[in-house]
């Protein structure tokens, strides 16, 4: 669903920015750190950009769909950039890191953790394509249910058909809401219109978005 890429090694906060502005993509994640890892051989090395994407995108395959990999914590022993970057979230001084789509490792107590789990989608602030999780998630969807209603393809168009296609996308959507796929779907919202040699389908769903921030709001008096 997602495709990792690395930008050239030591690139500059302005260079990074135009990166992201050129790819713009929900389908695509810019990764600008080099790692140091151990080989295969147990040695720690530096490895440039392209291969912390690999790491990444490793990740995300071995986790299940929809699953962020914000606060995962990848193997690496440390990482390095050229641009000066900030637990605040700036970037060479300037805000806005991850609103400039940049997905970042960060350091912690622990290890360096992915900050966000963001795509290079810049033309609106859309959760859906700003999100690599949430993106995958209406992705999966979609081919879930194109894959399981192709079938009906070369089938005669008879008067139960339109039943039939109804009864399999309420179906799927139901065991993709049990599988985590997606979060939940409205089946008032499920249409299927029969166009003659087509058929129309069209519903209203909630996709599995990632958990950001928890916000705390208490209240503490002397006596209860």
């Amino acid at each position: 669903c997602n495709a990792w890429v690395g930008a050239v090694t030591s690139s500059t906060a302005a260079v990074l920015k135009g990166n992201v502005s050129q790819l713009n993509s929900r389908h695509v994640s810019l990764v600008f750190q080099d790692m140091y890892v151990s080989d295969s051989e147990g040695a720690a090395k530096w490895f440039t950009p392209e291969y912390t994407a690999l790491m990444l995108a490793a990740m995300q395959a071995s986790t299940p769909i929809a699953t962020p990999l914000t606060r995962r914590i990848p193997n690496v022993l440390d990482v390095r950039q050229n641009a000066a970057i900030s637990l605040q979230g700036s970037i060479d001084g300037d805000g806005g890191l991850i609103e400039s789509g940049l997905l970042t490792l960060m350091p912690t107590a622990t290890g360096w953790h992915v900050e966000r789990s963001i795509t290079t989608h810049q033309s609106d602030t859309n959760m859906v394509f700003t999100e690599v999780s949430a993106n995958e998630s209406v992705n999966t969807s979609i081919r879930d249910l194109r894959a399981n209603l192709t079938g009906k393809i070369g089938d005669p168009n008879i008067a139960a058909t339109k039943s039939t296609i109804l009864s399999i996308v309420k179906s799927r959507l139901k065991a993709q809401v049990a599988d985590g796929i997606i979060k939940a779907f409205d089946p008032a919202s499920v249409e299927v219109v029969d166009l003659g040699d087509t058929y129309n389908v069209r519903y209203t769903a909630a996709p599995t978005f990632p958990i950001n921030f928890i916000l705390l709001e208490a209240t503490f008096v002397a006596v209860i």
